[in-house]
């Protein structure tokens, strides 16, 4: 009955992408609020007994129609995905992306209509993208099964989906638990309709994570490598992945990360440039859905604030790789808490950014987890979402925020301490 109300509601969703202009909050929220109580609802229900290999192939068969639907339907305000359909083509063409922004193609006759439309879409355009070189190839294979069309891009990511889904499956001991990356409202809006290349970010790191529980060191920093080349918050985790103090082999470990690194980006590297440029305006100047960093740019102003962010997260990461080393080196690392730290002193966190925590919550459910992945909807409560006159496009409401936040906080407190998940035996 749950599968069947969260399909009902995702089908309704994905017809209004195809017949409404634009899609109300209002039905957006009834259809992802509904999805989230059903998907909770069934996570209770599941986890008060046994397991039930009957009602975990029910869940898998669900899981898979919702992610069909959203294939179907398109993405919900979101455009990030011409600046994709972009990138493949000045790949797939012998181009570098980090060097000309989608600006310098303003006025070209000889540019296709079908590439017309996707540039005048492209949201700021002057600026160059900030994809890392694994995205860029996922672009670019987009482009070659069909130039300009977003169905190659969503086949590629939930190809991504699958792998990811499957990878958690294995590495549960308590299979009850895939329900919450599985049923994620957030993994199917994201992802499933909204088409954004996180997945590629959480696939890799789930197979490092993977490989790293089954002893498998050298393999372990080739797909972190990987994931950081589709996005450099993956290198957060190397200091928990890569052996601490086992002589060679951690040097060899780092080697591997560095080389495949590097290989990763030397094609652009050697035409002209990587995603520098980009990242720098984005860490500058961007800001959106922060928590922490918007109230220390306001005691502090906007530079101050980012360096003080900045400080704040290096505290606190030392802090938890020094508890983590000190408990037991070997244990799949806290990526729930490490990622919820980087976020709450980031300076954006836009809604998608939050996919990458879905993985550590299935391994680790919490509380304060499953609260945060279904409060982040709110951050789409903006001007532009609103249709207001007098609120600015990517401003949210002075309630927003703090309605966002402070469920968490509750959860936090409420929340009685938990294990971290060992590592299977070799």
């Amino acid at each position: 009955m749950a599968g069947a109300l969260c399909a009902a509601a995702y089908l309704c969703l994905a017809w209004a992408t195809h017949a409404l202009p634009r899609i109300p909050l209002s039905l957006f929220f009834g259809v992802f609020g509904l999805a989230t109580f059903a998907t909770l609802w069934t996570l209770w229900k599941l986890t008060r007994q046994p397991d039930s290999a009957m009602a975990i192939r029910w869940v898998l068969v669900w899981a898979v129609l919702f992610r069909l639907i959203g294939f179907w339907g398109l993405p919900v305000y979101e455009d990030d995905f011409y600046r994709y359909l972009w990138d493949g083509r000045t790949v797939a063409l012998g181009g570098n992306p980090y060097l000309h922004p989608p600006a310098e193609a303003f006025g070209d006759d000889s540019l296709p209509p079908k590439f017309q439309n996707v540039l005048d879409r492209i949201n700021f355009p002057s600026v160059p993208t900030i994809y890392g070189p694994v995205c860029q190839a996922a672009f670019a294979a987009a482009y070659w099964i069909d130039p300009g069309e977003l169905w190659p891009l969503k086949l590629i990511f939930l190809c991504a989906d699958l792998a990811t889904l499957l990878l958690l499956f294995r590495m549960l001991e308590r299979k009850s638990y895939i329900v919450i990356y599985a049923w994620s409202p957030l993994l199917i809006k994201e992802i499933s309709f909204s088409a954004h290349s996180d997945i590629l970010l959480v696939c890799l790191l789930i197979g490092a994570i993977a490989t790293f529980t089954a002893r498998k060191p050298f393999f372990t920093s080739a797909l972190l490598a990987l994931a950081a080349g589709a996005k450099l918050t993956a290198l957060l985790f190397a200091p928990f992945l890569i052996p601490a103090s086992r002589g060679k082999e951690r040097i060899r470990s780092w080697l591997i990360l560095a080389a495949t690194l590097f290989l990763a980006y030397a094609p652009f590297a050697m035409r002209g440039g990587v995603e520098s440029q980009g990242l720098g305006v984005f860490l500058q100047q961007w800001e959106f859905n922060s928590s922490a960093f918007a109230i220390l740019q306001w005691a502090l102003g906007a530079e101050a604030g980012r360096v003080a962010s900045l400080g704040l997260f290096a505290a606190a990461f030392a802090w938890l790789l020094r508890k983590y080393w000190r408990k037991a080196p070997g244990m799949i690392p806290p990526g729930d808490i490490l990622l919820g730290l980087f976020l709450l002193f980031s300076p954006v966190a836009n809604a998608w950014y939050f996919v990458a925590l879905i993985p550590f919550v299935t391994l680790r459910p919490s509380a304060w987890g499953l609260t945060l992945l279904s409060t982040v909807f709110l951050s789409y409560i903006t001007g532009l979402n609103l249709g207001s006159k007098t609120l600015p496009a990517f401003n949210h409401p002075d309630w927003v925020r703090p309605l966002e936040i402070l469920p968490v906080i509750a959860a936090i407190v409420w929340e009685p301490s938990r294990s971290e998940v060992p590592c299977p035996e070799p």
